[in-house]
């Protein structure tokens, strides 16, 4: 669940608005629940089902980051970053 609070830090520290970005919405009341509000109380907020918020804020809890934005395994695996990282060094010597 690491990965998940350094998401939610790294969005406040570059000053995102939960408006511009659905996954912040959301992980924001997932915060909210797992700090033990009731899931009813943040997805009325939100306008989501609380049923679904309850059941991501335990995926969130058990598996992190990949329970909120699916796909993320792919997107952060170390090949992946490795080949970005090349790609920019050579947008960068050019």
């Amino acid at each position: 669940m690491e990965d998940f609070k350094r998401f939610l830090r790294t969005l406040r520290l570059i000053e995102v608005q939960p408006t511009e970005l659905p996954e912040y919405r959301r992980a924001l009341a997932i915060e909210r629940v797992l700090a033990g509000e009731s899931a009813e109380a943040a997805a009325r907020d939100l306008k989501i089902a609380p049923a679904w918020l309850a059941a991501r804020a335990r995926a969130v809890e058990q598996l992190g980051l990949p329970a909120l934005i699916s796909g993320i395994a792919d997107l952060t695996a170390e090949a992946r970053l490795r080949d970005r990282r090349l790609g920019i060094a050579q947008i960068l010597l050019d």
